[in-house]
């Protein structure tokens, strides 16, 4: 059906996933994720809009960060995370 052996890793890859669900993905808590971020050691790939209810005023910008991106974190800081991460 698909030609690209390599589709379901370049797809696993790429999936978004929130702040909440990166924490999850690394196994921490979230307030352990947002003390990464403000180290600077994962930024967002990208930003989107979450709309609350159905007037604008309840928006809110999310962060987002690629599979990628959040198995990275781990690659560069195992031994800082220790036993905790995948």
């Amino acid at each position: 059906m698909c030609e690209r052996e390599d589709l379901a890793d370049l797809v696993a890859a790429n999936t978004p996933l929130g702040p909440d669900q990166a924490a999850a993905h690394l196994r921490v808590r979230r307030v352990e994720f947002d003390h990464m971020q403000a180290l600077k050691w994962i930024t967002p790939t990208e930003w989107r809009e979450v709309r609350f209810g159905t007037s604008r005023a309840g928006a809110v910008d999310v962060p987002m960060f690629t599979t990628a991106s959040v198995d990275a974190v781990i690659a560069a800081h195992l031994p800082i995370l220790g036993t905790g991460a995948p």
